[in-house]
């Protein structure tokens, strides 16, 4: 069971998405994954302050166990490494995602799931991990724009 957390580029505005068209397919290729990783840094910096795209602070985690020095633990601790969080890169398409059982347990926290454990069943609240938010759709335009500077000098 795995959904897609994905965003597709054509949600963005005409002029990017024909600006990436007119490149070389190999700059493409390369513009897309740099904004992929940008992409990937932002989404993990939320996941380690724990809040939604949107700025909200999730719902905190039961108190149930805490680090040796007393604090609560951090919630996503191993969602959100780089080598869980893949960017993947198609022709005009950038994928930040998981896959198998991280795909699972993100899409559970993702969508706010029941899952059934060991113990029995446990509701989990809806805790969004990936997004773009107005100002990643903006550093997006950035990247672009440096990326453009950058071939014609």
């Amino acid at each position: 069971m795995s959904a897609p957390l994905e965003h597709n580029m054509g949600d963005l505005e005409s002029w990017v998405a024909l600006t990436i068209a007119r490149l070389q397919p190999a700059e493409q290729r390369k513009l897309l994954r740099k904004i992929g990783q940008d992409l990937r840094r932002v989404n993990r910096e939320r996941m380690a302050a724990q809040t939604d795209p949107d700025g909200t602070a999730w719902e905190p985690r039961k108190e149930y166990g805490r680090t040796r020095r007393g604090r609560p633990k951090q919630m996503m601790r191993k969602l959100r490494q780089a080598k869980r969080l893949r960017v993947e890169v198609g022709d005009s398409l950038i994928r930040i995602g998981r896959r198998g059982h991280d795909s699972y347990l993100a899409s559970v926290h993702h969508f706010g799931l029941t899952q059934r454990l060991q113990f029995g069943l446990a509701h989990y609240p809806e805790r969004p991990l990936l997004g773009i938010t107005e100002g990643d759709a903006a550093m997006i335009q950035e990247s672009l724009l440096r990326h453009l500077q950058g071939m014609t000098s």
